[in-house]
């Protein structure tokens, strides 16, 4: 599923996420649940700035959920904690990542202005445009369009 999910192809990375079995444990209880219970465990320690537990609940949410690496919240959670941890890098390709396999989630925005950010930390400011650009075209309505639409003026 993330070879597919790299390839941007959310189809055959959802097949092959919704085929696979959780490594750890039975899944109990209803998915959208656990997906909460792994998202504020994350944002807990993210705002604690544990970055070891965020990691640790990251990886363990994709092995138990992976098919929420396609909606974007995880990405989002996972771009916060490479930004914590000072890997920049990382950061824009995650966000890159989502936005490629899932154009219209509802945090593509948010995702690629954290990207913008990260470049602009590492100054590379062709990235930084180019990124700009991606979210005034793919997210016109957006606030973070207006953003990137002021930031592109200056």
């Amino acid at each position: 599923g993330d070879v597919w999910r790299l390839r941007g192809d959310a189809t055959k990375a959802e097949n092959f996420y919704s085929a696979a079995k959780p490594a750890q444990r039975k899944l109990t209880g209803h998915a959208s649940l656990m997906s909460g219970d792994f998202a504020r465990h994350v944002e807990s320690y993210l705002k604690d700035n544990d970055l070891d537990a965020a990691q640790d609940s990251l990886d363990r949410w994709a092995q138990t959920l992976p098919t929420c690496k396609l909606d974007g919240y995880w990405s989002l959670l996972q771009v916060k904690a490479y930004v914590l941890a000072g890997d920049n890098e990382l950061a824009a390709a995650e966000a890159g990542v989502l936005v490629g396999v899932n154009p219209e989630s509802n945090y593509g925005a948010e995702l690629l202005m954290l990207a913008a950010n990260a470049y602009h930390r590492e100054g590379d400011t062709d990235k930084i445009v180019g990124v700009l650009k991606q979210i005034v075209e793919l997210y016109p309505e957006s606030e973070y369009a207006e953003q990137a639409r002021e930031l592109l003026d200056k």
